[in-house]
């Protein structure tokens, strides 16, 4: 097994299963003393997924790369440990049935590329799945207290001071978010489809005052 690995043409996959070996050990000591390189790498990529157009456009085919297998959507660590893994996991695999039905490998440098090629759309489906699972994660994790500034509909009834009622809005990742509200000021009241501004929380509860007109025009 070890002569297997160690094999010539086999290299270029087994480097790349130690190179993810070392990543995830230099992250898991970064998280100890502090610092990841995850952050570092994700700097380095802007928010967002990089547009596919932009790449066609410019001539760019690196760039289409990128954006079809979702760069930006997911932390770029992960999609780094990712890429190498199923790199060097399908490339052994590709050798090893070669080996045992012909009896030999195939030339590094002849493998690498169909096995790159090959494991890109696994990489793109791991990426869309992973980021679902991030987009989630950071959906549960909005506090509702952020929700306090934000403008929101009344969705149900009719809210009056003591008698609070249904509103929806949005928060910062494009996720529907119902509140109960109750007017700031008692001597006033909210309809249903009237926009309002939420200014405090007290538990589950919102107050809110009627949305600017100056917001309103801008929603």
């Amino acid at each position: 097994m070890l002569a297997f690995l160690l094999a010539g043409d086999n290299i270029p996959f087994t480097v790349s299963l130690s190179v993810m070996l070392g990543i995830a050990f230099l992250e898991g000591v970064g998280s100890v003393i502090g610092f990841g390189i995850s952050g570092f790498l994700d700097s380095l990529v802007p928010d967002g997924n990089i547009d596919i157009s932009d790449g066609l456009e410019t001539g760019s085919v690196f760039s289409s790369l990128l954006g079809w297998i979702r760069v930006g959507n997911i932390p770029l660590l992960a999609l780094l440990v990712m890429t190498l893994t199923l790199f060097g996991l399908c490339g052994l695999f590709v050798q090893a049935i070669v080996k045992s039905t012909f009896h030999f490998l195939i030339p590094w440098y002849i493998v690498v590329w169909p096995v790159f090629f090959s494991i890109l759309p696994l990489v793109r489906l791991s990426s869309r799945l992973l980021s679902r699972i991030v987009i989630r994660e950071e959906t549960d994790a909005v506090s509702e207290d952020s929700f306090v500034g934000q403008v929101a509909t009344v969705t149900t009834g009719k809210a009056l001071a003591g008698q609070p009622a249904e509103a929806k809005l949005k928060d910062r990742f494009g996720h529907t978010h119902y509140v109960m509200i109750e007017p700031d000021n008692p001597a006033e009241f909210f309809v249903k489809s009237e926009y309002v501004l939420l200014v405090s929380r007290t538990g589950c509860l919102f107050k809110a005052i009627r949305a600017p007109e100056s917001i309103v025009k801008n929603i």
